[in-house]
């Protein structure tokens, strides 16, 4: 295991794409039961990180060849001190097995504990994003993990209720027919209730214009919320991603040999493409989704938006994969190259580490490649 220094950046308060946050969902909740069923069940990961993670060089012995983004654990030291920083240690590092029945030493309970979490983990590390919505789909089966564990930052939570409440407009006028307030009013109202809410009048209504019985109007709720969700993604990252694919296409090279040159080009070329590529799958879904809700609030036709919501778990895989890709690459090239600074030129060396990363990360997920 490797020490970890300063563990405060991770400490979101729930789950975002890159961190399960246990420890400070922990602390956000603060009671017994959220505890008592953690995802992980070893007490060595009960309060711990789980990161997507991109590796480094240095790093890459540890892990299988070829692998740019592996699982990380990171155990803190102390929950209430993360100043004191924790161990690390990766889920797809060849010895991992091995590393942690070491750690946790030979008592039955302790072992089987950490079998239970092998599976889990596995599932955990197939994901291409640990985004809430995907999270939950994917360990819909334990039925021993509180669902507080799915929840996202609360500033994310605001954030996407304040986002939505543009897309609830058209809904306003099924679900408060007659009501006394402005358009805003309402749709915040709608607003809070899907993502704050349980089961109560304003989904009703909705549910019963869907004609949904109790157990689809469930898993459809959740696929709308999973679906908001990724279209605020999408909206949030589609600045980024245009100052991205324009300052790529600008980019020359200092100091880059012939054959430099044109690999970096067609680095370049593949970066376009392989962005615009993604975007397109996400702007599809997006448009698919509007599409639905027009033919329901304007045709009165709920066949297919129904149909739509209870398929729609089955895209957050896609849908995760996508816009963290995307969003990978926006946040990297913004770390290297801060607003305002872009000069159009980059040294070849560094180019030369950068653009193949970029690369790897857009290109076609695996998990799309075995299904197709």
């Amino acid at each position: 295991m490797k020490r970890s220094d300063n563990l405060h950046f991770l400490k979101k308060g729930g789950c975002t794409s890159r961190v399960i946050d246990m420890v400070g969902i922990q602390e956000r909740y603060d009671d017994d039961e959220i505890r008592l069923r953690p995802i992980l069940k070893s007490g060595v990961f009960r309060s711990a990180f789980i990161v997507k993670h991109n590796i480094r060089p240095h790093e890459r012995a540890l892990v299988p060849e070829g692998l740019t983004q592996a699982t990380k654990i990171i155990m803190p030291i102390s929950a209430t001190n993360l100043s004191s920083g924790g161990y690390s240690l990766f889920v797809e590092q060849l010895n991992f097995r091995e590393t942690v029945s070491q750690f946790i030493g030979g008592h039955r309970e302790n072992q089987t504990l950490f079998y239970q979490d092998q599976q889990r983990l596995d599932i955990i590390r197939g994901l291409p994003s640990f985004d809430p919505f995907l999270l939950r789909e994917a360990l819909k089966d334990y039925d021993d993990i509180d669902p507080r564990y799915f929840a996202m930052p609360q500033r994310d939570e605001e954030l996407l209720i304040n986002f939505s409440i543009g897309e609830m407009a058209p809904l306003v006028k099924i679900a408060f027919e007659g009501g006394v307030g402005s358009v805003a009013e309402k749709s915040r109202r709608l607003s809070d209730t899907l993502f704050r809410g349980k089961d109560g009048p304003l989904l009703d209504i909705f549910r019963n214009a869907l004609r949904m019985d109790v157990q689809e109007y469930e898993r459809g709720m959740f696929g709308w919320r999973g679906i908001m969700y990724y279209m605020w993604r999408v909206d949030v990252t589609s600045n980024d991603l245009r100052t991205f694919l324009h300052e790529i296409r600008k980019l020359s090279f200092r100091g880059a040999t012939g054959q430099d040159l044109e690999m970096l080009n067609h680095c370049k070329q593949l970066i376009i493409s392989s962005a615009g590529d993604r975007w397109k799958n996400l702007a599809r879904i997006v448009a698919s989704y509007r599409t639905r809700m027009a033919e329901f609030t304007n045709e009165g036709k709920p066949q297919n938006l129904r149909q739509f919501l209870l398929d729609a778990p089955e895209l957050f895989a896609e849908l995760g994969d996508d816009i963290s890709a995307v969003e990978h690459v926006c946040s990297y090239w913004n770390f290297w190259r801060p607003k305002g600074q872009f000069t159009g030129l980059m040294p070849a060396n560094e180019a030369l580490d950068v653009l193949p990363e970029f690369c790897s990360s857009l290109a076609a997920a695996q998990i799309r490649e075995a299904s197709a």
